[in-house]
């Protein structure tokens, strides 16, 4: 055997060895499994079992968002909300909180089957228009999800999931894992590089060698921060190109995102639940700063995700005109607590909006 390759297999088995050793110890010291887009998805279905096994008189009521929905204190969060400002006045609704950290079209379209199998009376869909972005279109942030879509729809889908960047390959082997049931494997491979990126990290920095860290993302960061710092203002203003630039242009009618969206709406409406679409309300005072920012062009994406929701069968909710500035700590929508609640002011919009929970019947509940 030549001598590199025997090294080769030397390194490899060392590897693999402290990945077990690695991995044996975290399942001994009793800490938690590493959050992965599979533990993300069974959370989502162990949500979708709840409501499905729930009282069947219950007005079931699904809120699906990302961060903006989540990011607070439980009771404070959108859903709690929600169930706090209906229980005197509609004590038959139950709210199911399914939001997660970065829950974007993709995702909501992806467990649309799984959702809609648990037969909820109403939807409640959050809508980031920082999912317009090319960022969101083209790098999906959890392509795995796809391996829940029931297999007799991906063939008429795979042309809109080959423009965000995902193969027939791809689209296989996450459906194929599924299946199996290989998402333990999965996890535990995903863990074993985290492990050794970690230890390989830590070795370097003993020896003074160079560390590869990711750069700092300001997306999550209250503005006034990075306003004040030199670099701030050009650093926050490329971000916000990104993630925004694309809803303030006037979005055209063929964007994965809003295909998506049409599709989630409409199979959800086919099995007789009622949708309402949101879009999470940003921080316009900061973005009017802009170069992008052009209010008409905003208007237009906001008029076709309109016609896109309501010709699916939704009935659409635009809450820019909610709260002030002072009501967000950051750009993209997350709510500050105080001294404005924005959660509470979000979830007092939402519950005007919709004149209470809907019954299965088709008559409100008194």
């Amino acid at each position: 055997m030549p001598r590199g390759v025997g090294f080769l297999l030397a390194m490899m088995g060392a590897a693999l060895a402290t990945t077990l050793i690695l991995l044996q110890g975290v399942r001994l010291s009793g800490v938690p499994e590493p959050w992965t887009s599979l533990d993300a998805a069974e959370r989502f279905m162990e949500t979708a079992a709840e409501m499905a096994g729930s009282d069947p008189d219950a007005r079931r009521i699904a809120v699906v968002g990302d961060s903006t929905a989540v990011s607070y204190p439980p009771d404070r969060r959108l859903s709690a909300r929600l169930a706090q400002r209906w229980q005197t006045e509609w004590p038959s609704a139950r709210v199911f909180d399914f939001s997660q950290v970065g829950l974007g079209p993709l995702e909501q379209w992806a467990m649309a089957e799984v959702l809609a199998g648990a037969r909820p009376a109403g939807v409640l869909l959050g809508f980031n228009l920082a999912s317009l972005s090319p960022a969101w279109e083209e790098h999906p942030r959890r392509p795995e999800w796809v391996g829940w879509v029931p297999p007799e729809r991906l063939p008429r889908s795979s042309a809109l999931l080959a423009r965000m960047g995902m193969s027939l390959d791809e689209l296989a082997s996450a459906v194929g894992v599924v299946a199996a049931g290989g998402q333990n494997l999965w996890r535990a491979v995903l863990h074993g590089r985290q492990q050794i990126a970690t230890q390989r990290r830590r070795s370097l920095a003993r020896l003074g060698g160079p560390v590869a860290r990711p750069a700092p993302y300001p997306y999550g960061d209250p503005v006034r921060a990075y306003l004040n710092r030199p670099e701030g203002a050009q650093r926050l203003s490329a971000v916000l190109e990104e993630q925004y630039a694309a809803a303030f242009s006037g979005v055209e009618r063929d964007r994965v995102s809003l295909s998506l969206l049409g599709e989630t709406v409409r199979r959800l409406h086919g099995v007789g639940a009622e949708v309402w679409v949101f879009v999470v309300p940003i921080n316009l005072e900061v973005l009017r700063n802009q170069a992008f920012f052009d209010e008409q062009g905003l208007a237009r994406t906001l008029k076709r995700l309109q016609r896109v929701v309501e010709s699916a069968g939704g009935r659409w909710m635009d809450l820019h005109a909610l709260l002030p500035a002072a009501g967000f700590q950051d750009v993209g929508g997350h709510f500050t607590l105080s001294p404005l609640d924005g959660p509470d002011r979000v979830a007092e919009a939402l519950a005007v909006a919709i004149p209470g929970p809907p019954a299965r019947n088709g008559k409100r509940a008194n």
